[in-house]
């Protein structure tokens, strides 16, 4: 491993890319191993160390946190990172180690003040405890875990509304209600974009205050702008009250980029109907006696729909749609443009020539 270039290439410190690539290394040994645990040796010094670092350098409710006792080794791994030592202090550490006659190795970079960590390790904790609070590294532990508990009870309510709500429109391109992020205090919206970033692999090491907020005031009409700049070329728009995110690669098609429009095909009942883009749609023949209609309507997914066998027929056609559509919505008297349904709904321009529409022999 060359941390050097490796830190010159990804324009950061040695330290960090130091760290970077411990932890690719750790992960490529636990998938060999088909390891699910990894366990570091990260002690309550380090912590109130790191609380304190981040202190110095700027950080919110999730820094205060301080080291989590696990977490995922990373978003595509399947290993837990743990810390069994977290709660011990590393003089008890070395007590042990001597007593048992264990050899270990330091690394000697620890014991320079060359950088701003070993600085607050060697000397700025040292001045706190002897002038000011000498259970100062006690206290600090203690915030982390205080707050850090409050955060994971959050985080896990918000990683559930994020799991409902975020999807998937295209390989590169995610979206959700925008409402979901409104009018909320700014820390839930922080958490709330930090666990969408989390999922679209959005690199979070990557992303500052800056970032968080101008995606926050964008939604709440704070400026006028509509669009988002965000690392690894991603950005953020507002499109109606969806708010989207997209690799460069993966821009809003226009109509003559987006899924080619196709001639009617014969939908095939029962069975699957392969469209000209490689999609696959699927039709069956369902019993809806005692009560499954409405089973099926509070557990279907935007992707199922559920039409009347007896007045559809079993002619039926999907294609893309074409200028003038018109249908007969649920519950509404008489017709209504398909082309006003998107705007109603907010449909983005370009999501909606790759909407497929099934439609009768009689209005192929």
């Amino acid at each position: 491993m060359d941390v050097r270039e490796f830190s010159s290439r990804e324009k950061c410190s040695i330290e960090t890319a130091a760290r970077r690539l411990r932890y690719a290394f750790f992960e490529e040994l636990a998938e060999k191993a088909s390891a699910t645990r990894v366990a570091v040796g990260h002690t309550a010094d380090d912590n109130a160390e790191t609380l304190l670092h981040r202190i110095i350098r700027g950080t919110g409710l999730l820094g205060l946190g301080g080291i989590r006792p696990s977490r995922r080794l990373s978003p595509t791994s399947n290993a837990i990172l743990i810390r069994p030592l977290l709660h011990i202090w590393r003089r008890d550490v070395f007590s042990y180690i001597e007593e048992k006659g264990l050899k270990y190795r330091i690394d000697s970079s620890n014991l320079r003040p060359e950088n701003l960590r070993n600085r607050i390790r060697l000397e700025l904790l040292p001045l706190l405890e002897d002038r000011y609070n000498p259970q100062i590294k006690d206290a600090l532990t203690k915030l982390g875990d205080v707050l850090g508990r409050s955060n994971d009870f959050l985080q896990s309510r918000i990683s559930k509304m994020v799991e409902a709500n975020l999807k998937q429109v295209e390989p590169g391109a995610y979206s959700f209600e925008a409402d979901l992020l409104r009018h909320h205090p700014p820390f839930f919206q922080h958490f709330f974009l930090k666990e969408v970033f989390s999922r679209i692999d959005l690199p979070l090491k990557k992303m500052d205050h800056g970032h968080y907020n101008r995606v926050v005031e964008m939604v709440e009409g704070v400026t006028a702008c509509k669009q988002v700049e965000l690392p690894e070329k991603w950005t953020a728009c507002l499109e109606g009250n969806m708010l989207c995110f997209r690799r460069a690669a993966t821009q809003p098609r226009t109509r003559a980029a987006s899924f080619e429009p196709f001639m009617p095909l014969k939908l095939n009942i029962p069975g699957a109907t392969e469209l000209p883009d490689g999609r696959k749609l699927r039709a069956e023949i369902l019993s809806m006696e005692n009560g499954l209609l409405d089973k099926f309507k509070d557990e279907k997914t935007p992707e199922e729909e559920i039409l009347d066998a007896d007045k559809a027929g079993e002619r039926l056609h999907v294609r893309t749609r074409r200028d003038g559509d018109r249908f007969r919505p649920l519950g509404v008297d008489g017709e209504k443009k398909l082309k006003d349904f998107f705007i109603d709904t907010k449909t983005p321009r370009w999501e909606r020539n790759n909407v497929l529409l099934v439609a009768t022999d009689a209005h192929p």
